[in-house]
This record gives C-alpha cells, sequence and structure tokens, in this order.
C-alpha cells in the first residue's frame, strides 16, 4: 500500500523510527507525514515523557503548557537557524534568547536552560557552554512550526538559495492548510533570481538552442 510506502520511507533514520514508534505506541497510529509526526512527537515529548519519569521541574518551567514550551523552542530554534552558523548556540547566547522571550532574567533563564535539558534532552549541551538541539530534525520542524503558527512564512523566500532551508520549506509546505500561496512566493523569488543572473540566462537559452538543434521526436524540454 502506497501508505505504508510512506511510512516506511519517513523512518529511514534512527531518530525517526524511534519517533515513529514512541508515538505509534501512544496514540496507536502511523503518520505518513513527517510534520504530523513531529506534531504528536513534541507533544508526547514535552508532556508525557516527564510524568513518566517523574522528573520535578523548576518553578518557572513547570506551568508552562505544551503550547508555550513550543512557542520557546521555536523561537530558539528560528533565532539560530537564521544565522549562518545555524547549530550551535553559546551558552550566553541561548541564555540571553530565552530570557528575551519569557521576560525574565539571565540567571532564571539559565534555570529555564537546565529544566529543557533535563527533562526532554530537546536542548543538549555538546561541549562546555555550547548547546545544539539534540537533532537538526527537531530544530528544522520547530523553524517550520514558528513560521507557520506566527504568519512569518511569507519572509521564507529570502532562503530560497541556502541548502540547509530545505527541509524547512519542505516541512512549511506540509503544515500550511493552503500552501499555494507560499509555492506561488517561491516560484516568484526563483523566476527574479533567475532574470537577474546574465550566465545562468545564457546557460539556458545556450541549452534550448542544443535541444532545438537535436533532431528528435522529443520536444525540446524533454531533451
Amino acid at each position: 500500500m502506497e501508505e505504508n510506502k510512506q511510512i516506511r520511507e519517513l523512518a529511514i533514520t534512527p531518530i525517526l523510527l524511534s519517533l515513529t514508534c514512541a508515538v505509534f505506541h501512544q496514540t496507536e497510529k502511523f503518520y505518513s507525514k513527517r510534520s504530523k509526526l513531529y506534531e504528536e512527537g513534541f507533544e508526547l515529548l514535552l508532556e508525557q515523557w516527564d510524568k513518566s519519569r517523574e522528573i520535578e521541574r523548576d518553578k518557572i518551567y513547570r506551568d508552562f503548557s505544551v503550547e508555550r514550551k513550543l512557542e520557546l523552542l521555536s523561537y530558539l530554534a528560528v533565532k539560530k537557524f537564521e544565522q549562518e552558523q545555524y547549530v550551535l548556540f553559546g551558552q550566553e547566547e541561548i541564555e540571553e534568547y530565552i530570557a528575551e522571550f519569557l521576560q525574565i532574567g539571565q540567571r532564571d533563564s539559565r534555570v529555564v536552560l537546565r529544566a529543557i535539558e533535563s527533562q526532554h534532552g530537546l536542548l543538549i549541551e555538546r561541549s562546555q557552554k555550547v548547546w545544539s538541539f539534540s537533532h537538526l530534525t527537531f530544530q528544522e520542524y520547530l523553524v517550520a512550526s514558528w513560521l507557520c503558527n506566527w504568519n512569518h512564512w511569507q519572509n521564507l523566500d529570502n532562503y530560497v538559495t541556502q541548502k540547509h532551508w530545505r527541509e524547512v520549506f519542505l516541512l512549511t509546505t506540509e503544515m500550511l492548510t493552503n500552501p499555494k500561496e507560499f509555492l506561488h512566493s517561491l516560484k516568484v523569488k526563483v523566476d527574479y533570481l533567475l532574470f537577474k543572473d546574465s550566465k545562468l540566462q545564457q546557460f539556458l537559452f545556450w541549452l534550448m538552442q542544443k535541444a532545438n538543434s537535436v533532431y528528435t521526436t522529443l520536444k525540446p524540454a524533454s531533451v
């Protein structure tokens, strides 16, 4: 079945396979869309696992709803992803982002950071005072979630030439109720970039000439 094929293709990495199994154990459902799998997986991570492990959370973080936790994590994800070095946070940097979003002092933000690390393992300390999301796939989903939920996807076309945004584009397309406008904005941006690039224009013109010069029953665009 096509749905089973999609599920097999989805679980091609250990983290996605683990997430698929954990979500199925909780919901008894398989999800063929990655965005839906992440959505259910994050709810599991943020709400269920800490209860089962009986983790005592800090007084600032413990009363946050799942939605508020996701907002915070998504904010951290997008603040870093917009930078040239989009994976690793310095300790002061990530504490400043937490303090900025929650409107708290930096000492309290450090407590929140440690709570996120101990409760979910979504943020980890890679080396002394160097942090990142535990998996890039989680960060990519959180970026897409932020852009969709806060209606900031209009700015995505600015990153159309940057390779590390590719998965964010795909997830955003899945998550938007009507992705037509988003896809149109990407096409407009690509057309504009092609128009500005004279060398690429010349290459495409040469390629079309070559295609037209070939004696074939195929259409030029198929050569």
